[in-house]
């Protein structure tokens, strides 16, 4: 596939994904684009690190924004997403793979909590009607 073609496909996944996809889709995102930066910096390709470290937290920053804060978990996630976020921003400032270590494991973990949630609610719409399997 061709990288046009690449780009227009994943396009494509993002704009017909469900809710229950793209969270988990964003915090893959948001894992690879600070991986990428913890490797640039090991580089000491500084405005590459800069560029990914600044998606990631664009990321996080429309994750917050799509909270519902009247809920109180809702709250406790914008807490949570902020904090990494401000783990991305001094990684960034200081350029210091130790604190991007960090914000990147929370990231993982919750890539995998999201991919999780989403696997569960595929799985409950693959049994809707008394517990009936519907063919996938």
């Amino acid at each position: 596939m061709t990288p046009t073609g690449y780009r227009a496909y994943q396009k494509v996944q993002v704009e017909t994904a469900s809710p229950y996809k793209w969270i988990p889709m964003l915090f893959r995102e948001a894992c690879i684009s600070t991986e990428m930066a913890i490797e640039a910096i090991g580089r000491k390709d500084y405005p590459l690190a800069n560029e990914r470290l600044i998606k990631a937290q664009e990321i996080l920053m429309e994750l917050m924004g799509a909270l519902d804060l009247r809920v109180e978990i809702a709250q406790n996630l914008h807490q949570l997403y902020a904090y990494i976020h401000g783990l991305l921003v001094e990684g960034n400032v200081k350029k210091d793979t130790a604190v991007l270590g960090q914000a990147l494991g929370m990231l993982k973990e919750l890539y995998e909590t999201w991919s999780a949630a989403e696997r569960s609610v595929q799985d409950g719409a693959a049994t809707a009607g008394g517990g009936v399997s519907v063919a996938r």
